[in-house]
């Protein structure tokens, strides 16, 4: 839903904003918020594109029993915990740099 979000406000930037209302934002002849639409659109997705493809590969090698798909599964599953490992040590760290902060008064 974010996804649709970001490519509809971009293609409703790029058809109904005037390109010289934006031009100068916030650096000088930089056209600052399109490119920022156009960075967050393109990377989430890049994002989901890939966790796609991994499923879909998964699903055709183990459709063309070239991959038991047991091991498809098993895969699919290090990646989702990877990923769970990662978020939980990302938010893990803000969390410590959260607590830090507020002792010292900042």
């Amino acid at each position: 839903m974010a996804l649709l979000l970001l490519w509809g406000s971009l293609v409703a930037t790029v058809i109904y904003v005037e390109p010289g209302l934006i031009r100068d934002f916030v650096l000088p002849g930089s056209y600052f918020p399109f490119f920022v639409l156009l960075d967050l659109a393109l990377w989430f997705t890049m994002r989901n594109f890939w966790i796609a493809a991994t499923i879909v590969l998964a699903i055709i090698l183990s459709t063309l029993h070239l991959m038991h798909w047991g091991l498809a599964l098993v895969i699919l599953l290090t990646l989702v915990m990877e990923s769970v490992y990662i978020y939980g040590r990302h938010e893990k760290i803000h969390s410590t740099n959260e607590q830090k902060d507020r002792s010292t008064g900042l």
